[in-house]
């Protein structure tokens, strides 16, 4: 099954649209070698979908809406103006005054003890805290076995902007990477891999689907040298060739 795909980071994180079609059975073909096999089907054997014409098996960043485009589905919340200001007594003042003034080793308290405070202006101020949450996103066609389940091909609409799709970061401000299927850009193909047969020549059996015993070399058994200590005599050696338990004396494995 091949479809499109696409991948969108936030800042943190990302999200992913792939389109991959499906694979069908195809006629009966030769076995496909898998030293010869294509690693991705062609690009011109691709269905045509409106939107993705340019989308390849690699993905690629995909310019986000303007600002402008944004703010009209999304505009910003509006920040609440500040009904109240918090007012300070003499003695606040006073105290929050000497406390600067201990802050410098070149600053005398006297002053600020006796000083009169004829009025209190309060005046209030914002601390920001930047924390910046991006997005990217990145679409390519991808493809899986197709296994018989529904697909959501072009039938069912057109497809909707990689932009367009809802992809939602589970927490904020976290790294994340979300892939998905984009809607509506499903279908099947005869698989590029196997040609539609369904199977493939291993590669390290050429196909014979038993390979040479690396345990016993293909000898079935394999030699041991068993040690045997009498009292006031020399050691004895024995030679013994036991059948290989790896390949049950064939020679060979599966």
């Amino acid at each position: 099954m091949y479809s499109a795909t696409s991948v969108g980071d936030y800042p943190t994180s990302s999200k992913e649209h792939t389109a991959t079609p499906g694979l069908t059975e195809g006629a009966s073909q030769p076995i496909q070698d898998e030293t010869e096999q294509a690693s991705a089907p062609s690009l011109s054997s691709m269905e045509v979908i409106a939107g993705y014409e340019n989308v390849t098996f690699d993905s690629v960043p995909l310019p986000p809406p303007s600002y402008e485009e944004s703010m009209l589905s999304q505009p910003p919340p509006e920040r609440n103006d500040v009904s109240s200001i918090p007012a300070m007594t003499e003695e606040q003042v006073r105290a929050a005054l000497l406390d600067h003034v201990s802050e410098h080793c070149c600053y005398g308290s006297g002053p600020a003890k006796t000083m009169v405070i004829r009025d209190v202006l309060m005046n209030s101020a914002f601390h920001y805290t930047l924390e910046t949450f991006t997005e990217k996103r990145e679409t390519a066609w991808a493809y899986e076995p197709y296994d018989g389940r529904h697909l959501d091909t072009a039938m069912n609409g057109p497809a909707p902007s990689p932009w367009d799709v809802p992809v939602n970061p589970s927490k904020q401000f976290i790294n994340e990477q979300i892939k998905l299927e984009i809607p509506h850009t499903a279908y099947a193909k005869m698989c590029h891999a196997c040609i539609g047969n369904g199977r493939q020549r291993c590669s390290r059996c050429i196909g014979l689907g038993q390979i040479c015993c690396t345990w016993c070399n293909g000898s079935g058994h394999t030699h041991s040298v068993r040690h045997h200590h009498h009292h006031h005599d020399n050691d004895h050696h024995h030679h013994h060739d036991d059948m290989c338990n790896h390949c049950l004396g064939r020679g060979q494995q599966r």
